[in-house]
């Protein structure tokens, strides 16, 4: 034990951290249940809180984008913070290589970590073993939870639920009971879809994407980003199939699912056709003169 952390009941720099991940991943730990359980700790121990570290609704596979994890490194590199304690190490730890990598940083630096459910003394050759097991076991079940998320999303995408992501442009979502549980449908928006009907049939009429790009523009409509819409997002809008009902969704590690005539369609399949027949061919037709808006 490194000299500054013996000094943690006597006012010690002590940090909390704390992380949730997002609906679909949660273990169950919320901010509130962590902080919690550490204040607490701290009390019992005569421990007093200098600063609070969490993480919200992000996942604890990969570093990347932990902002309040990288705070915490921060000041542990410049000697700002003596103690750090979590709820479980899983809360700041996923990953067996990392906790290693981590645990050695925070070594170094003389800063004392304490797991309020799993104290274990890592300064002897058997805590060092525990902590390496727990490790593993933390890894594994972050692994099972995963499979676990996108077994149930692809339940949802298969029913045809919002599954998360990026809503096309020309739908908007509907919250519906499913049992016992709120999911979301894709329903058509009223506007955002004549819109996109009418970019397809002006394409389907040898119009050129660049007189599409001027039609919106003159009609104030904008992507989801809120600018104008480009002509590459107008191209990628005439080939998603998303808008005759075809809904798609890809988890790394199954296979992608394709599920047909899932979603309300925007564009008829006559028109659809009309539109990819277009693209297909190499000389495309020349558009007509540009016209009045």
């Amino acid at each position: 034990m490194s000299p500054r952390a013996d000094r943690s009941s006597l006012g010690t720099r002590v940090g909390i951290y704390a992380r949730y991940s997002d609906s679909n991943q949660d273990d169950g730990f919320s901010i509130e249940y962590q902080m919690s359980e550490c204040t607490e700790y701290l009390d019992r121990n005569g421990m007093s809180l200098h600063k609070t570290y969490i993480d919200q609704a992000v996942t604890g596979t990969k570093v990347a984008g932990r902002d309040a994890f990288h705070e915490l490194l921060h000041d542990v590199k410049n000697g700002l913070i003596d103690v750090v304690v979590v709820y479980k190490y899983s809360r700041i730890f996923r990953n067996a290589l990392e906790s290693h990598k981590y645990r050695k940083l925070f070594k170094n630096h003389g800063v004392k970590l304490i797991s309020v459910t799993q104290q274990v003394d890592d300064s002897t050759s058997s805590g060092q073993l525990m902590v390496g097991v727990m490790a593993n076991i933390d890894e594994y079940q972050s692994a099972v939870i995963s499979d676990h998320v996108k077994s149930a999303m692809r339940e949802m995408v298969s029913e045809g639920f919002f599954a998360g992501g990026t809503v096309p442009y020309g739908y908007k979502l509907k919250e519906v009971q499913h049992g016992k549980k709120t999911r979301k449908r894709y329903v058509p928006d009223e506007y955002e879809r004549e819109v996109v009907k009418k970019l397809y049939e002006l394409y389907a009429d040898n119009y050129s994407l660049k007189y599409l790009q001027d039609y919106t523009k003159s009609i104030g409509a904008s992507a989801r980003s809120g600018k104008p819409f480009s002509i590459q997002t107008i191209a990628r809008m005439l080939r998603n199939d998303f808008y005759i009902g075809v809904l798609r969704y890809n988890a790394q590690g199954h296979e992608p699912i394709v599920v047909y005539d899932i979603i309300p369609p925007i564009i008829d399949k006559g028109l659809w056709d009309m539109v990819q027949h277009r693209h297909s061919r190499q000389n495309y037709v020349r558009p007509r003169k540009r016209k009045d808006l």
